[in-house]
């Protein structure tokens, strides 16, 4: 089945792609860190329907999110750093409580390491910021489950872009 092809096709994507990150950012080579913000920006907008746009191309490296969907009114950080430490320092940003005040969603997408266990942790959150962390942490399995129940022009799509962003990976 077509369905199973891509999906296939797309874990085996992600999780080169996640190796390859975390593989490099031990030797401290972080620039696929930057074009990952690009790749992500248009993965998310296919897999979940955002409207998301590079939030540093407005403010070069934004404090507190790299991403803006304005329609949705959701804002993602997409960081390597899979720890609650990380999840906490940017929940403390005073930059985020203009965001807040209207009415947007944090969101994290975690790249390279993936740690399961971080969605069941308790989060210091001083400004409250719309974000829970079951629904608004978003690894590869999530990205995997949500892509399954995509249509399969959308799914072709998204493996479209795979091809086109990360071949040969």
């Amino acid at each position: 089945m077509k369905r199973s092809t891509n999906q296939e096709k797309f874990l085996d994507t992600l999780i080169r792609l996640n190796t390859k990150i975390e593989e490099l950012g031990k030797i401290n080579i972080l620039n696929n860190h930057i074009y990952s913000e690009y790749f992500f920006r248009d993965l998310l907008n296919i897999v979940y329907g955002y409207s998301l746009e590079n939030h540093n191309k407005k403010q070069k490296n934004a404090p507190a999110f790299d991403l803006i969907d304005n329609t949705n009114k959701i804002i993602i950080q997409v960081t390597a750093t899979c720890k609650k430490q990380k999840i906490e320092d940017t929940l403390k940003k005073e930059y985020l409580t203009n965001k807040m005040e209207e009415g947007y969603r944090l969101k994290f997408i975690f790249i390279g390491n993936q740690n399961n266990n971080i969605k069941n942790k308790n989060f210091s959150n001083p400004h409250n910021i719309l974000f829970d962390s079951k629904k608004d942490i978003i690894l590869t399995q999530d990205l995997c489950e949500e892509f399954l129940n995509l249509n399969i022009n959308k799914q072709d799509h998204a493996i479209e872009l795979l091809k086109k962003e990360l071949s040969p990976l």
